[in-house]
């Protein structure tokens, strides 16, 4: 269960958000989206969500799960929310509260594993259980994306693993 609130307050500053997928520094989203406005960079994990890695898609959603299943990420310190905020809703398919998203963006508490505190931040949910994902997923053991990937060999954007996305 989530213990996070579902109110988003938008702040004009310097913001927190946790990211756990094609965020994370050196994935193919994180250079577009997030890089420009990375003031501060560290590992870090949140608590009560369970990470499936979406076949075809290339990319993992984060679902609400019992409070002891840890995801692994980093909380990435943006020196400008208000900039940086409209290109991450765009590429999560969030269009606010009231929409019907793909992802929902919570405040959510995330420990800094480098510093050792806690903080709200930013986090993008899956808007839909496991059971209504019409994608083949499979489950991230560990919570971690980036282990997955590389033991799994899947590269980011494709369906099968190993395999580019080009076609012969």
């Amino acid at each position: 269960m989530m213990a996070d609130s579902p109110i988003i307050h938008e702040p004009s500053g310097e913001a927190p958000y946790f990211v756990y997928g094609s965020l994370l520094e050196g994935f193919h989203n994180e250079a577009e989206f997030l890089a420009p406005y990375v003031k501060v960079r560290h590992q870090a994990r949140i608590t009560g969500g369970v990470m499936w890695h979406l076949v075809r898609l290339g990319y993992p959603i984060l679902v609400p799960s019992d409070p002891e299943r840890v995801v692994h990420g980093e909380l990435v310190w943006l020196t400008d929310f208000a900039a940086a905020t409209p290109g991450l809703d765009f590429l999560e398919g969030y269009e606010g509260p009231e929409a019907e998203n793909d992802y929902v963006r919570r405040l959510t508490l995330a420990t800094d594993t480098e510093t050792g505190e806690s903080v709200q931040a930013y986090t993008y949910w899956s808007a839909k259980t496991i059971l209504e994902v019409e994608e083949p997923a499979i489950p991230v053991t560990g919570g971690d994306w980036r282990t997955f990937m590389e033991r799994t060999k899947f590269a980011a954007g494709t369906d099968i693993l190993g395999e580019s996305d080009e076609t012969e």
